[in-house]
């Protein structure tokens, strides 16, 4: 490395932002080499009359106001601790409902293009006229409808 590239690490090396083995070579480099010494120095003096600016303070209103909307607001988990109970009782008649309208909907279905006349009598409606004919008939008269 030359000493452009080492300039180029001094900002970070007075913020302590290199690694240890980086932080090491500029601090060798820079005890033999008086020009990045002196850039160093340079930098160390501008970082001294940065820090020695006195810096305007906010309005007081405005601090308030950034910290109700950021510090005593209330966490997500808290506003959800409000709406968790209806919300459970919605998820559980939900589920109850689901069961029972299954439990209602199983069983033989009807394929939508297939005639009743065809349906083994299992499968009809128990108010199709047919079912109530087979289950009242004699079995010579419902052998000769299969």
């Amino acid at each position: 490395m030359n000493c452009q590239d080492y300039q180029e690490l001094l900002s970070a090396y007075l913020d302590r932002e290199l690694s240890q083995e980086d932080q090491k070579d500029v601090a060798h480099h820079l005890e033999s080499c008086a020009v990045c010494l002196g850039e160093m120095k340079a930098l160390l003096a501008i970082k001294e009359q940065v820090r020695g600016v006195h810096l305007p303070s906010m309005p007081a209103d405005l601090v308030a106001q950034i910290e109700s909307q950021t510090l005593f607001r209330a966490p997500w988990w808290e506003k959800a601790r409000i709406w968790g109970v209806p919300a459970l009782a919605l998820a559980a008649a939900l589920g109850v409902w689901a069961l029972l309208y299954m439990r209602t909907a199983a069983g033989p279905r009807v394929p939508p293009n297939m005639p009743v006349a065809r349906l083994p009598v299992e499968q009809m409606p128990a108010e199709h006229p047919l079912v109530a004919w087979h289950t009242n008939s004699d079995s010579d008269t419902t052998k000769d409808l299969q």
